[in-house]
């Protein structure tokens, strides 16, 4: 599977199924180390895709883990190392020096199966200014895909979306539902700059 080069905060969030505070919870207390370069005032961050295996496992986790075991966790799963801390990891199987063994298969699973959607999604979908304002629409559509990833998340059912949209697929409307969680950036659709001369005194 092909990798998306760098992720965002928020890209990670919505793909581990976490929440973002949940992500900038763990960058604050220096449990996840993205990578981070200037970008104006505030430094632009970004993630590894194994940061979404990380996300998604804890998330799946039913126990609380100290500071401690989830840094040295993150660590295990981004560097590829068979042990750090009190983790020690065989095959497709993480062991924690005071707790049972955990099966990390049906975690990567899920996480490849997102990653592998957002990738393909985003290269069905464009932003053009003479097609609703530059919103992100399906390619040869006028469905923004903010739209029907709404749908998703209130409720309606990807049957009944398909009925109504027959030209999106199963995993158009997976996606949508994905992308939907990535909140636009700030502000309005922007307008051309009208110069206008003041009339003189």
């Amino acid at each position: 599977m092909a990798a998306i080069a760098t992720l965002s905060t928020k890209e990670v969030a919505a793909l581990a199924g976490a929440s973002e505070r949940m992500v900038r919870d763990e960058i604050a207390g220096g449990i996840v180390t993205p990578v981070e370069t200037a970008r104006g005032r505030a430094p632009r961050r970004t993630f590894d895709h194994r940061a979404v295996y990380y996300f998604t496992l804890l998330r799946r986790l039913s126990l609380p883990l100290p500071a401690g075991d989830r840094r040295d966790l993150y660590r295990v799963l981004t560097e590829d190392l068979a042990a750090c801390g009190r983790w020690t990891r065989t095959g497709g199987k993480l062991r924690h020096a005071d707790l049972a063994a955990i099966d990390t298969a049906p975690a990567r699973a899920e996480f490849e199966k997102r990653l592998s959607l957002y990738r393909r999604g985003l290269e069905r979908i464009e932003s053009r200014g003479d097609v609703l304002g530059g919103e992100p629409v399906f390619k040869g559509t006028r469905l923004a895909v903010r739209h029907i990833g709404g749908m998703v998340r209130k409720g309606v059912s990807p049957q009944d979306i398909h009925a109504d949209y027959p030209s999106l697929s199963n995993d158009d409307i997976a996606f949508a539902a994905i992308y939907a969680r990535l909140k636009p950036p700030p502000g309005g659709p922007k307008k051309p700059l009208r110069f206008v001369r003041a009339d003189s005194a």
